[in-house]
């Protein structure tokens, strides 16, 4: 009896020092590389501060120095300050990951949604690759004076330029025009947006688009539609000018990222005086921020752990509380729904419904082909 009771208090003490050294030791550190503002703190709130909670870790914030460059993350990497896990913009993580700069990620091994959906069709098309995992998505957004145009078509024609006597089929539009109504639209001075935007109003197909752009005739042809608008447009190139351009009245219709569209939105009653109302288009043009494991990086299967946890349905809702991006995965949305009412959460609320028509930009495509089509936009773009 005695030994029994010997061995007894041998085992409760030894559990009782392997959970004194599992709640007192050191925890294991991951270093997240973000950026600075509400989107990286949106991460720590949503991403990391569950996560380490969850695996009691202990997540570290780091931010960009620069601006998330190819160039700067090559940098972090050759110096071993890359972190365990980067966000990058999408541009910067496929040139990234044709560089061979980021560690594979096998989208076999990612959680399911929340409804019980594979992530390779949880995920919106284009936002899982070989190398990273989109975490958020943003767009350029269509804002306009209510009623906005209802597709991209109508929005060129409504901007058109009205040549002449106006013959007996002359769409709404065009007769508002004539009467004087402000024709002017907004767009970002750069090829990207503006070359798929004029194919989709000239009638191509979402799919065809991008076989279009990579031959001179369909160029041309992007060129041709945009001519129509060109004498009323009014280009911005800061991410503060196109809520502006639409309050001072510049612009009936603008393009416009997604923060600033869900800004205007929310303040209008406060900041305008004229109390106009804005209103947006259904489609967008989205791409994403995304998560990506640095090559080489010691601590890379804790950092796949983690990526693994962020990239769940519930992590990429809560996101929402802080910032007004559309999570990725089709599964997020509904646990956004059940989200506590906000000016956030309502705006993405919102766009329900909006992804199934919006144009996903092929970023591959423009790492490819960008600086060809951005010298020949500005060319364009320069010339009366």
């Amino acid at each position: 009896m005695r030994r029994w009771f010997l061995l007894l208090a041998a085992f409760l003490l030894l559990s009782a020092g392997a959970i004194f050294w599992w709640w007192s030791r050191p925890l294991p550190v991951l270093n997240v590389v973000t950026w600075p503002g509400t989107y990286g703190r949106a991460q720590a709130a949503a991403q990391m501060q569950a996560y380490a909670a969850a695996k009691r870790a202990d997540v570290r914030i780091q931010q960009w120095a620069g601006n998330g460059t190819l160039e700067e993350l090559q940098r972090a990497i050759e110096t071993h300050h890359a972190g365990d896990v980067v966000d990058l913009e999408m541009p910067v993580a496929v040139a990234a990951c044709k560089a061979g700069l980021l560690e594979p990620i096998d989208a076999a091994t990612l959680p399911a949604g929340d409804d019980g959906t594979a992530a390779k069709d949880d995920f919106y098309g284009g936002l899982i690759s070989p190398c990273w995992v989109a975490s958020a998505l943003y767009s350029q957004m269509v804002i306009c004076t209510k009623p906005c145009p209802g597709n991209l078509s109508d929005l060129f024609d409504s901007a058109a330029i009205v040549p002449g006597p106006l013959a007996g089929k002359a769409s709404l539009n065009n007769l508002l025009a004539r009467a004087g109504h402000n024709r002017k639209i907004g767009l970002q001075r750069t090829a990207k947006v503006n070359l798929e935007m004029a194919l989709l109003a000239d009638g191509v197909n979402a799919n065809q688009v991008y076989a279009l752009l990579a031959t001179d005739a369909g160029v041309a042809r992007a060129f041709a539609k945009l001519d129509t608008i060109k004498s009323n447009i009014v280009w911005w190139r800061n991410a503060s000018e196109p809520a502006s351009l639409l309050r001072r009245g510049q612009v009936a219709a603008t393009t416009i990222l997604t923060s600033e569209a869900q800004a205007v939105l929310q303040d209008t009653d406060k900041t305008d005086p004229q109390n106009r109302p804005w209103s947006l288009m259904g489609q967008q043009f989205y791409e994403a921020d995304v998560l990506a494991l640095p090559k080489s990086d010691a601590r890379k299967d804790r950092a796949l752990d983690y990526l693994r946890f962020a990239t769940a349905s519930m992590p990429l809702a809560n996101m929402v509380k802080f910032a007004p991006y559309m999570p990725p995965r089709k599964s997020s949305l509904p646990l956004v729904e059940k989200l506590a009412p906000s000016p956030l959460r309502d705006f993405v609320i919102a766009q329900k419904g909006a992804m199934d028509k919006s144009f996903a930009i092929d970023d591959a495509f423009w790492d490819t082909h960008g600086t060809a089509l951005e010298a020949r936009f500005r060319a364009w773009a320069s010339t009366p």
